[in-house]
């Protein structure tokens, strides 16, 4: 089974959707139009849509409310905007409500939009691939617990040592995974800060100052846990207690707790990613690279 790629654009300007996919089909790819927003999560559901590219200003219903509904659906959905009017407090909305890219409307090129659906498609891929284990593994759970209970006098120690075996073996297949991104996969705005540092206009030390500064305003899988409902406030102030402090660490004290899955481990260590505050704004705002290396307002693509 594969994980399902169909591409969905959703604009309410009927012309632009029509160019947009005449120029995406001369690359390779088919994208269903969808010119009233209002439906949208039938027609993701139906079509199983797996990346969606999301206008902003469209008169029905915005795109802000569109990728809140899109967040709340089970399975892992990528979403670019393509919009033709994106200030930075759009941006940090999109970025925090879970779109991957943003495009700005005739300021790119079609190959930049189909690297774009490329790279999502191979992280859908991979997280398709994770959720596959982690489902086998719990079916061969439920077959071990089922086989034991036929069974009086087994240890029941040794099932629960199964149980945990099986989940930690999921947790590392994930870990595997991440690691074995493809080559020429990396973000455009990891493409940019390795060319500004080969250019020697962006030193390692302001590059190490602004990932520090990122990592203080993504919020913690425990927090994230927390903000959905996962935890309870005793929970979390036990784990906090107990004195974690690395993000696998706190995995594996929500594992091990039974207080999380694999799976929503998963899900949590995702929208981490989203909300991590993109490097080059980091960067602009403390001075450290030129105003004309600003992505916001000189390039046509912002990888969040």
């Amino acid at each position: 089974m594969q994980a399902p790629n169909h591409v969905l654009h959703v604009d309410d300007d009927v012309s632009y959707t029509r160019l947009v996919a005449r120029r995406m089909k001369t690359l390779g790819y088919s994208v269903i139009s969808l010119n009233d927003p209002r439906g949208i999560e039938t027609h993701v559901t139906s079509l199983q849509i797996g990346i969606i590219l999301l206008d902003l200003d469209m008169p029905w219903r915005h795109g802000l409310e569109v990728l809140e509904s899109l967040r709340k659906m089970p399975g892992d959905r990528r979403v670019i905007v393509l919009s033709g009017c994106i200030s930075v407090g759009t941006v940090i909305n999109a970025m925090a409500l879970g779109a991957d890219y943003l495009f700005f409307k005739d300021r790119f090129d079609f190959s930049e939009l189909a690297d774009a659906i490329a790279s999502l498609q191979s992280r859908r891929r991979q997280w398709f691939r994770g959720a596959q284990q982690t489902a086998r593994h719990q079916r061969l759970n439920r077959l071990e617990r089922d086989r034991r209970a036929a069974e009086p006098g087994e240890n029941t120690l040794s099932e629960s040592s199964t149980g945990e075996q099986a989940m930690w073996d999921a947790v590392a297949s994930h870990d595997d995974t991440k690691s074995a991104a493809p080559k020429g996969s990396r973000s455009p705005e990891s493409r940019q800060i390795q060319e500004l540092i080969r250019k020697r206009m962006l030193t390692k030390a302001a590059l190490g100052r602004a990932e520090r500064i990122a990592d203080q305003l993504t919020p913690t899988l425990l927090q994230l846990a927390l903000s959905r409902g996962m935890l309870t406030p005793e929970d979390a102030i036990r784990i906090a207690i107990a004195g974690k402090k690395t993000e696998a660490a706190i995995a594996r004290e929500l594992l091990s707790q039974k207080l999380c899955t694999a799976t929503e481990i998963r899900q949590l260590e995702h929208q981490q990613s989203l909300l991590r505050p993109p490097l080059i704004t980091i960067l602009s705002t403390l001075g450290e690279i030129p105003k004309t290396e600003n992505t916001a307002s000189n390039t046509s693509v912002l990888a969040i």
